[in-house]
């Protein structure tokens, strides 16, 4: 089976005044280039909403085959374990949908600055440029501070999380 080409487009996140981002979300999933269905996140505990984008269009039976493909897709990836204990899960939509959103938000401060951390903890530290990305340092520069964090500031279990080295010239 070929996995399909999934993306995210237009993506909105909630935010309150008295306690700041709040779970809520809403975006569109492209899957193979078709723009397939709105996905709504309330943050309130309940499941997210998708919505197919099929009423009245013209390329329903497209929409429903390409979301066809990508729940096969899904049901064929390996189960998620649990941080708290041994337990398995199986990937669903839901799962699926939220590792994409952490995916894309950490391509984007993968862009802004070296990060590292645990590889599976939920923060991380970041030495970064005021105003510059990555892409924007001398390569020597940006070099000298990767060897840097490897030496000064890596603590046990950390590592460099940043997936983009290779495409900046750098190690």
């Amino acid at each position: 089976m070929t996995e399909p080409k999934v993306e995210i487009k237009n993506y909105h996140s909630g935010y309150s005044r008295e306690w700041g981002p709040d779970g809520r979300f809403d975006l569109d999933l492209w899957i193979n280039g078709v723009k397939c269905m709105k996905v709504i996140e309330e943050g309130n505990g309940g499941e997210m909403d998708f919505e197919p984008f099929t009423h009245n269009n013209p390329k329903a039976d497209l929409i429903k085959a390409n979301i066809a493909l990508l729940e096969a897709h899904i049901k064929s990836l390996p189960k998620i374990k649990s941080s708290i204990d041994e337990h398995e899960f199986p990937m669903d939509m839901g799962m699926f949908i939220e590792e994409l959103i952490n995916k894309q938000k950490r391509e984007k401060d993968y862009a802004k600055g070296i990060c590292f951390g645990k590889p599976d903890a939920h923060s991380f530290q970041m030495v970064s440029w005021k105003g510059k990305k990555l892409a924007q340092i001398d390569k020597i520069s940006l070099q000298r501070a990767i060897d840097d964090v490897r030496r000064e500031h890596l603590k046990a279990g950390e590592v460099i999380l940043n997936t983009n080295f290779a495409e900046l010239g750098v190690k």
